[in-house]
């Protein structure tokens, strides 16, 4: 899969680089030399972070919406094969997207209210030993 994504990339990328004025603008746009735009296009070589500033470059997209269809895509690339115990029983529980939401929220602020609680307790007992 891994494969297919960086080609599907690659073919992207090398839609857009027709001569050697579009392979300098990509690297100066990357901060990158032109050799390294060069492999990224057609030797596959760069990391995602490299190919995604290489297609917001060349197709004028919008950071913002870039990143959104990331977090969208890693949901829901959970949702149908959870990583962990907890994705897997998150997404058992028979809850819509909004409530999902609330929970979390609920949860999240609970945990950093104990994890403040155990710090201080912590400290106090660290103190408490140097005496």
């Amino acid at each position: 899969m891994a494969k297919e994504l960086r080609e599907f990339c690659q073919k992207l990328i090398r839609e857009r680089l027709k001569n050697k004025s579009d392979r300098q603008k990509l690297a100066d746009a990357l901060g990158l030399s032109v050799s390294a735009v060069e492999s990224l296009a057609y030797q596959g070589s760069g990391s995602f972070d490299t190919y995604a500033g290489a297609l917001l470059s060349l197709y004028g997209l919008d950071p913002e919406l870039l990143k959104s269809f990331i977090v969208d895509f890693k949901e829901g690339m959970r949702k149908i094969s959870p990583s962990t115990e907890s994705d897997k029983m998150w997404f058992d529980l028979p809850l819509t997207e909004e409530e999902r939401r609330y929970w979390l929220m609920s949860i999240r602020a609970t945990v950093r209210i104990n994890l403040a609680i155990y710090e201080r307790k912590k400290k106090a007992i660290q103190a408490a030993k140097k005496t």
